[in-house]
């Protein structure tokens, strides 16, 4: 059912590069997450909003494009 890489004895569907840059990612934020929940930092009033401004315009263009022009294979 699945190719297997030629440098891994995982399946090619377990072994996609993608995937594993996106748990990579999730990894980071839980861990961005966690260091702000310690107090290793903080993010001021206006840095926050700045933050939260440009998330709103990120989610808005996300839920406001074609949804097959974010497809990739």
């Amino acid at each position: 059912m699945y190719v297997d890489d030629d440098d891994s004895t995982v399946p090619a569907a377990w072994n996609d590069p993608a995937r594993n840059a996106m748990d990579q990612m999730l990894e980071n934020m839980k861990n961005f997450k966690d260091s702000a929940q310690a107090g290793h930092f903080s993010v001021s009033e206006s840095g926050g909003e700045s933050l939260l401004q440009m998330l709103r315009r990120l989610a808005d263009y996300v839920t406001s494009v074609d949804p097959g022009a974010l497809d990739q294979r």
